[in-house]
């Protein structure tokens, strides 16, 4: 099973646009004892998401090119191994 990935690819001057993310396909790791799949609904955009991508931030660590976006948002366990 794969999973789409939104990555870092270039770091923006101004207003982010398509061309400074990648989608990626990446193969779901095998579930673990204690942890959970989720599917993805909802995914929410904070403005400091911004500051993280331009490396301006100085109580989080920048988001390196390549990495996944974070973000929160709301999803669906759809397999557990609680």
């Amino acid at each position: 099973m794969m999973q789409k990935q939104w990555r870092l690819a270039a770091r923006p001057d101004g207003i982010p646009d398509r061309s400074h993310f990648s989608l990626t396909d990446a193969p779901i790791p095998a579930l673990q004892p204690g942890k959970a799949v989720a599917k993805t609904l909802y995914l929410g955009v904070a403005p400091v998401m911004l500051r993280y991508m331009r490396n301006e931030t100085e109580f989080e660590s920048p988001l390196a090119l390549g990495t996944v976006m974070p973000g929160r948002g709301v999803a669906q366990i759809i397999e557990s191994n609680l």
